[in-house]
């Protein structure tokens, strides 16, 4: 059996079961254009901080939810795009809500996504 591929298959379960430590980590991320695309390791935010103030995050389908704003939400929130892809992989993508400055940084704790690692044999 290859090591490799026993060691990566263990890290998936274990860090899809939960939030553990050194799985979340704190990224500071621009939003552009009302969006956020965060690095490649990232798999979901948990909490977001914008300009010194703690706002909610909400799924992609909390606009067409009977109890959710529709597609205009008076208070600012970042809203979930699901994955989506680039160039260099899949990535997931926010949308803050209202955007109120062309550019702003944001902070936020996510969760990392596992991603398989390679070892290579000499």
């Amino acid at each position: 059996m290859d090591v490799t591929f026993s060691l990566n298959m263990a890290e998936q379960r274990l860090m899809q079961r939960g939030t553990w430590k050194d799985c979340i980590q704190n990224y500071d991320a621009t939003v552009v254009g009302g969006l956020v695309a965060f690095p490649l390791e990232v798999q979901t935010v948990l909490a977001v901080d914008v300009n010194g103030h703690p706002i909610p995050i909400r799924s992609e389908f909390f606009e067409y939810l009977d109890n959710g704003p529709g597609m205009f939400a008076s208070h600012q929130m970042l809203v979930d795009q699901g994955d989506q892809t680039f160039v260099d992989g899949r990535r997931r993508v926010y949308k803050l809500v209202p955007n109120i400055t062309p550019t702003e940084v944001i902070t936020a704790i996510c969760k990392l996504r596992w991603l398989e690692k390679n070892l290579l044999t000499r």
